[in-house]
């Protein structure tokens, strides 16, 4: 096959820890051509896509690994993929992407989720933290690894101020969620592949630091789904599956889903150094039979068909 990875800056890739470059590994074990570039070297012209100089069109699959924030860049790098043949296979769907904000997604499970409140008022999120016992998590919507998230407590006499600063004085929407006590034990990380789960990873924080992202210093632990995992995974695959959303990064918290990744999930390697599989072989080899069945399809009936 031939692959095109789009992502970030090649210097910002770290090699013993990066999913994108297992993959990346993966791929290149098994003989296929693969070739990366940023967002921004995509160009359009005369109704073709081009991706570093080469032909956007002669790839078989392409696979999008770029962190948010969800700007005005990674937008518009949706848009100019849409310009791809309808048989190339993308991994996840331009418009899913668009669609999916990585932390409001998960606003359309309410049953799943502990108590949450998007707002930008300083003063609506005092009411809410109190309400729900004195104690929240405030995160911004379009970054990742744990950048910008804060633990406040009602009795805090900063609070004001923090909250102030995170919403830009109002100007910022931002995501509070009941602090939920589980959180100490870890952050649990379960990778879902064509809507079904095929690996999990917790992340324990350090004492020092409450948030659980490996990017923050949390270790990685083993762990298994319990019956609310497995719950959690069947109602929120099906839905990711069928909104084009075949890779993603589910974060449960106890028995409540968190956060719903879908711009470049990360734990791979983390996985397979505590025992873990190595998911990258599990994805390739998905992605294999995905471009296989694409190729046997009649030309008239290929858009949005990948399984």
């Amino acid at each position: 096959m031939r692959v095109l990875v789009i992502a970030g800056a090649p210097a910002a890739l770290i090699e013993h820890s990066d999913t994108t470059l297992a993959i990346v590994d993966e791929f290149t074990t098994r003989g296929h051509e693969v070739r990366m570039c940023t967002p921004t070297e995509l160009t359009a012209h005369g109704g073709r896509l081009v991706a570093g100089g080469t032909d956007a069109s002669g790839f078989d699959a392409v696979l999008v690994r770029v962190e948010p924030p969800v700007d005005a860049t990674f937008l518009h790098m949706t848009q100019l993929l849409e310009l791809l043949p309808a048989d190339t296979v993308v991994v996840n769907e331009p418009a899913a992407l668009r669609r999916a904000n990585e932390k409001l997604f998960a606003l359309e499970f309410e049953e799943l989720i502990p108590e949450t409140l998007v707002s930008a008022s300083p003063l609506q999120l005092r009411r809410f933290v109190d309400s729900v016992g004195g104690a929240a998590v405030v995160k911004p919507l379009d970054a990742c690894g744990g950048r910008g998230v804060v633990h406040v407590r009602a009795h805090d006499p900063g609070l004001p101020a923090v909250l102030e600063l995170l919403t830009q004085e109002g100007a910022r929407l931002v995501m509070a969620q009941r602090l939920l006590s589980a959180a100490a034990v870890g952050d649990k990380r379960i990778f879902l592949l064509d809507g079904q789960p095929v690996g999990a990873l917790m992340r324990v924080p350090r004492r020092t630091d409450p948030r659980a992202n490996l990017h923050c210093g949390a270790r990685p632990a083993p762990t298994t789904l319990t019956a609310s995992d497995q719950r959690i995974c069947r109602v929120v695959g099906a839905r990711c599956r069928d909104e084009g959303l075949r890779f993603v990064g589910i974060d449960v918290i106890g028995s409540h889903l968190t956060e719903i990744n879908v711009t470049s999930p990360t734990g791979f390697r983390e996985l397979a150094a505590v025992g873990g599989p190595r998911l990258e072989k599990a994805f390739c080899d998905w992605l294999e039979l995905a471009c296989t069945r694409i190729a046997q399809i009649e030309p008239t009936d290929r858009e949005g068909v990948v399984s």
